[in-house]
């Protein structure tokens, strides 16, 4: 569950102690159909702003981009798939994800 703290109305600001459900239930929210595009932007930024380099929505919306690689346009990606993709890429250490097996990132993926 998502802390109260991360209000939709408030600013969006990095998160000391973000855990990894958090993460992947913030990306659910973020792919959800029916979220208001203000709630998508507000996850989007806190995530980029905690875990910078993460680009969630280039990851979700233009994978091709994010991969930098035009074969991964169809590519399908859950939550966790992006999650652990974020967390390979940013070197980040997210509590409850210490146990997890992170993707390689493609040679096609440059900084």
């Amino acid at each position: 569950m998502i802390r109260p703290d991360l209000n939709p109305d408030n600013e969006p600001a990095a998160l000391t102690n973000l855990t990894y459900p958090e993460l992947v239930e913030m990306i659910d929210l973020i792919c959800e159909v029916d979220t208001e595009d203000e709630v998508v932007d507000y996850y989007a930024q806190t995530i980029e702003l905690t875990l910078p380099g993460a680009q969630i929505l280039d990851l979700f919306y233009w994978p091709d981009e994010w991969f930098q690689d035009p074969a991964q346009k169809e590519i399908d990606l859950d939550s966790h798939d992006m999650a652990k993709y974020i967390l390979a890429w940013t070197k980040a250490t997210l509590h409850g994800a210490e146990n997890l097996t992170l993707p390689e990132i493609p040679a096609t993926k440059k900084d």
